[in-house]
């Protein structure tokens, strides 16, 4: 099993915090998803961000197609929904930050 970044245990806090918000209904809004993105993801690490998100959607569906719990399938369809929601806030911040992105790339190089 291969070490995780800190960067990628911080993503997938972000993810795990923004879900656990919106379970218990203190986000109400995308907007509100949308400012937590921005405060919180770093240009030039979308891929790293992406990773994080695939793979949380990967362990939720896993769960809600598990018939054999369904306290655990009925949790789960929801935070799939709140995962939907912060990609598509995602794709808004990749949208609205490519600018940025392009500038930190080229640094890099």
């Amino acid at each position: 099993m291969s070490e995780t970044s800190p960067l990628h245990d911080r993503y997938l806090e972000l993810i795990d915090q923004i879900v656990q918000l919106t379970l218990k209904g203190n986000i109400r809004s995308k907007e509100q998803v949308y400012q937590m993105l921005l405060q919180e993801a770093e240009p030039g690490t979308g891929e790293d961000f992406e990773q994080c998100l695939r793979d949380r959607f990967a362990t939720t569906q896993q769960q809600v197609d598990d018939p054999i719990n369904e306290a655990k399938q009925a949790k789960a369809t929801r935070s799939l929904r709140a995962l939907q929601t912060i990609r598509g806030e995602w794709d808004r911040w990749q949208t609205q930050n490519r600018s940025r992105e392009a500038i930190v790339t080229a640094l890099h190089q």
